[in-house]
């Protein structure tokens, strides 16, 4: 069964967010407003624009709900495979 992930197991270099080795998630400059960012969603979708602190935590925020959904997932599976 996988482990929940932390914050703690991510990591910034640049504009892109990894996990291990793994890119999985980033942030892009916006294109008319200087110093603005905006968080790339899972389906590709640009984010509002924000500051770079706040566009790298709506990716983290996505990556963690997203890593750790289906996380519980898997566990209530086994779970329920183990009861059968």
């Amino acid at each position: 069964m996988a482990s929940i992930i932390s914050a703690r197991d991510l990591h910034w270099r640049g504009s892109k967010l990894y996990f291990g080795g793994i890119t999985v998630g980033s942030v892009v400059a916006d294109k008319t407003y200087p110093k603005m960012w905006r968080a790339i969603r899972p389906d590709g979708s640009l984010s509002d624009i924000a500051n770079l602190t706040r566009a790298r935590d709506a990716v983290v925020s996505q990556v963690l709900r997203k890593s750790n959904q289906e996380t519980a997932l898997e566990g209530v599976y086994m779970r329920q495979k183990a009861m059968a």
